[in-house]
């Protein structure tokens, strides 16, 4: 019997003891003023109260939280619970380890503050689930027409194109036990979701879709500097590579940012230019970066599809990506000591 199979087995026999077959893990960042538009949809769920409960899992300090919670554990006749993270930091990889470990479900249902489940959501998570067979499962996530916001637009291509994202997905209690849940040393939910999905099919776990497992997810507008702090991601991006160097092949670029380079270096020209006086030099520089930033304008507002009115933001931070895209990768390839730079 493999690992798997024997982990399977002890997924399927649950501990019993709580008599709940499913445990709802909501998780809450900064604002929760669309928590109870979440407790509410989990209120409106098909399954019978007593089979379910729901943990919200919040940051430190947020005691109004918890008092909402019990306040709408009463009323709804649905048990809930509310955790908070015992110090700052730790962000939402954190955040959802807090929450499983606290659950006494024998499946565990991810979601989150801003997300909308569908009435029929956790049963059909269930049914999924159902086969001895099926350790985890991907639910469908459905996002409301974007705005033009060009961050927004990539979150929604996101969100409703990954197989497994933990806005929408079910996972036995036992086999996260078995895999430690997450790795806190992702600090974003992508790179902690693909992670997650990666180890269980690496170690043999069964992965299903419950494309009847439905939530909506409206994306909040995003400031106009987003697409300059979606460069931090490429940190946890060399992270992934060096924990599933084939995997993550599927969701990043692990070809190099040439283009970023190359920019990198016609500023380098310049600036050795201005610094030994000769106008020559620091006239190519300038010429070969203008071009060059000229061409990030261009593919950007392309595979985007930005908008008029967004034409001088893609402008604005073309200029500092290539910087920022070069810095956090090699910061990321540093920190974690693989070659992804």
């Amino acid at each position: 019997m493999t690992s798997a199979q024997s982990e399977r087995m002890i997924a399927t026999t649950g501990d019993g003891s709580h008599g709940t077959r499913c445990s709802v893990v909501v998780t809450v960042q900064g604002h929760a003023r669309e928590l109870p538009r979440v407790l509410s949809a989990l209120a409106r769920q098909t399954l019978p109260p007593d089979e379910y409960e729901v943990i919200v899992c919040a940051d430190a300090g947020r005691g109004d939280i918890a008092q909402h919670v019990e306040r709408w554990s009463a009323e709804s006749g649905v048990v809930t619970r509310c955790v908070r993270q015992p110090g700052p930091g730790g962000g939402p990889v954190a955040l959802r380890n807090l929450g499983w470990r606290a659950t006494r479900g024998q499946v565990v249902a991810f979601t989150d503050v801003n997300a909308i489940p569908n009435p029929d959501w956790l049963r059909q998570g269930l049914i999924a689930l159902a086969d001895d067979a099926a350790d985890a499962a991907a639910g469908r996530v459905v996002v409301p027409a974007p705005d033009e916001s060009v961050s927004r637009e990539r979150d929604r291509a996101y969100l409703e194109e990954s197989g497994f994202v933990t806005v929408n997905c079910f996972c036995r209690r036992s086999v996260l036990t078995s895999i430690g849940g997450f790795d806190q040393r992702f600090h974003t939910e992508r790179g902690g979701d693909n992670d997650l999905f990666f180890r269980l099919i690496s170690r043999g776990f069964d992965v299903v879709q419950a494309t009847d497992a439905v939530v909506e997810y409206p994306v909040d507008p995003v400031p106009r500097s987003a697409s300059l702090r979606e460069q931090r991601k490429q940190a946890s991006d060399a992270l992934l590579y060096k924990k599933h160097p084939d995997l993550s092949a599927q969701v990043i670029r692990r070809d190099r940012p040439y283009l970023h380079y190359t920019i990198l270096t016609a500023v380098s020209v310049m600036v050795a230019g201005a610094v030994a006086s000769s106008a020559v030099v620091t006239e190519l520089g300038l010429g070969a970066w203008c071009v060059l930033t000229g061409v990030v304008i261009a593919r950007r507002r392309l595979e985007m599809q930005s908008t008029p009115s967004r034409v001088a933001q893609v402008m604005a931070t073309s200029v500092a990506i290539p910087f920022l895209s070069v810095y956090w990768r090699v910061r990321g390839g540093i920190a974690h000591r693989v070659a992804f730079w």
